[in-house]
């Protein structure tokens, strides 16, 4: 049986570690960008859950970060429907059926 060159072995195994880098890299990047959607999704939940009095923000904020799109979806079908506007008192929104800001409580 004939052995490989050196130059051969040394070629090859280059090019699959700069390979294997790419791919680390690639992959590095998704996981990146992942980590930012599901932090945007969260931010927005607990955003939106203040604004309409939603007592357990914490627990929605889990289940965005944790589910992320899947997360959110549920949130949204689930969470108090109505308008939301503008407090008289603090300039915040609310929702519209509320008789007290959650914000500032008048």
């Amino acid at each position: 049986m004939e052995t490989l060159p050196p130059e051969f072995l040394e070629q090859f195994f280059g090019s699959f570690l700069a390979l294997v880098w790419v791919f680390a890299l690639i992959g590095g990047i998704c996981a990146l960008v992942n980590l930012l959607i599901h932090i945007v999704i969260v931010v927005w939940i607990v955003k939106d859950a203040r604004d309409r009095g939603v007592q357990d923000v914490v627990v929605w904020a889990l289940v965005g970060f944790f589910a992320g799109i899947v997360g959110l979806i549920v949130y949204i079908l689930t969470r108090p429907q109505g308008n939301l506007v503008v407090c008289e008192h603090c300039g915040r929104r609310r929702l519209a059926s509320l008789k007290r800001c959650p914000h500032c409580g008048k």
